[in-house]
């Protein structure tokens, strides 16, 4: 299965790494994939600076099973 692409959010409150692994399981089996470079997170503020509540996100890539 090649040139699948899927997204989804996921939130880990409080967990920020510079190199993840990511597994994904699937009917197929079980991938991990280490992330190979350091990721790079960025913060937002949804609800504008003044608010306080800030997000700290993060996009990787990770190989399916299949």
């Amino acid at each position: 299965m090649t040139g699948l692409t899927f997204s989804t959010r996921l939130l880990f409150p409080g967990l920020v790494t510079p190199y993840p692994t990511i597994r994904v399981t699937t009917a197929f089996g079980t991938r991990e994939t280490p992330a190979t470079r350091e990721v790079k997170y960025t913060d937002s503020y949804p609800n504008g600076p003044s608010c306080g509540t800030r997000t700290t996100s993060a996009t990787v890539t990770a190989a399916i099973p299949g």
